[in-house]
């Protein structure tokens, strides 16, 4: 499993995100964090936490560089983490990789509220039936994709 940072200027956050996510008892193989122009010790401390940095080289736009992080990494489960999103519980990605058992679950996030829109297991049908709820079915500050899928739809 990979976990993908997408930064600018985040030393502040970054020393948190890093070790929560040191300190869950599933530990990823490999971390990319993908700077959008730091300026501070954002890169430094990627790099320090045993990360490797690529940099985006254009304009911030958030799905250009999530894809360009993306196409850096080989692992089929890829956690999507803002810099600033720590992991509180030290069996998140534990739950997350256990929800992703199934090699046709395309993603899995964390619910923020008890909207109780959609159920904790969204299928295509029910997706179909209810429509796009924005905020309610997945965040990529904290979601984990399988990138196979990915792969196919980009």
């Amino acid at each position: 499993m990979g976990v993908l940072i997408r930064f600018a200027n985040s030393a502040k956050t970054l020393p948190e995100v890093l070790a929560a996510l040191k300190a869950q008892t599933v530990c990823p193989d490999v971390v990319l964090g993908v700077d959008s122009g730091s300026q501070d010790l954002s890169c430094q401390l990627i790099k320090a936490a045993g990360g490797t940095v690529v940099r985006w080289p254009h304009a911030y736009e958030h799905s250009k560089v999530l894809n360009f992080g993306l196409r850096h990494l080989e692992t089929d489960l890829v956690l999507i983490l803002s810099s600033h999103t720590v992991l509180e519980d030290a069996t998140t990605l534990a739950r997350m990789v256990e929800a992703m058992r199934d090699p046709l679950t395309a993603c899995v996030s964390l619910k923020w509220d008890a909207d109780a829109f959609y159920s904790d297991a969204v299928t295509w049908e029910e997706l179909m039936a209810k429509g796009l709820k924005f905020g309610s079915i997945y965040s990529n500050s904290m979601g984990m994709i399988r990138r196979r899928l990915w792969e196919e739809s980009p």
